[in-house]
């Protein structure tokens, strides 16, 4: 009998309200990525600006009734999938800003600007990956190693400092950076080559 009630409950339901509060968290957090993905349409940074504006009030408008539609769980999806569809947005808007502009030729016409935004497209896709990958390469280091990058790239320490800090030669430091960089560069395409990407 319970298991009937919970069927019939159905999938989660997203008020409007928080529909927008998570596009917005969504689209802020990714905005830089659309932000380069509309400039590989639109060089000139101040009309790409114009295209990420229109994109954001398109997306905020279709976010629950498009993007959540359908979902089992509205709540629970992929970041990616959110990047792809926004993407999606941010191109249409492209084409119709080069509609309506029309300052003399187009730069590209629209079969090369689909192209363009394909290959983009392609191209978050595997950086996403590598980025999944070092991630997970990042976990098999030592603590040590780990403390040492963390010293580096996060608190942005030059050589000397974090020779200071952990009292060993400045020689060495840069020798153990060199070799965690190779370490993590061949787990990397390691990682990549086994999920059959080359």
């Amino acid at each position: 009998m319970g298991g009937g009630e919970q069927n019939e409950a159905g999938p989660p339901k997203v008020t409007d309200r928080e529909g927008q509060q998570q596009f917005v968290r969504l689209f802020v957090a990714n905005q830089r990525r659309v932000h380069a993905f509309i400039r590989t349409l639109i060089p000139n940074t101040a009309d790409a600006d114009d295209v990420l504006q229109e994109t954001s009030i398109t997306g905020l408008s279709k976010f629950t009734s498009s993007f959540l539609r359908g979902r089992a769980d509205p709540r629970d999806f992929r970041i990616e999938d959110f990047v792809a569809w926004i993407c999606t947005i941010a191109r249409y808007e492209a084409l119709k800003w080069c509609r309506k502009v029309k300052r003399g030729r187009p730069l590209f016409s629209e079969a090369l600007t689909a192209e363009l935004a394909d290959c983009h497209a392609r191209q978050l896709d595997y950086l996403e990956m590598r980025h999944e990958a070092l991630n997970h390469c990042l976990e098999k280091l030592s603590s040590r190693d780990r403390a040492l990058l963390f010293f580096r790239y996060e608190s942005d320490l030059t050589g000397p400092e974090i020779a200071e800090r952990s009292g060993r030669p400045v020689n060495t430091i840069y020798k153990a950076l060199q070799r965690i960089r190779h370490t993590l560069l061949e787990c990397v395409d390691r990682t990549i080559r086994a999920q059959g990407h080359a």
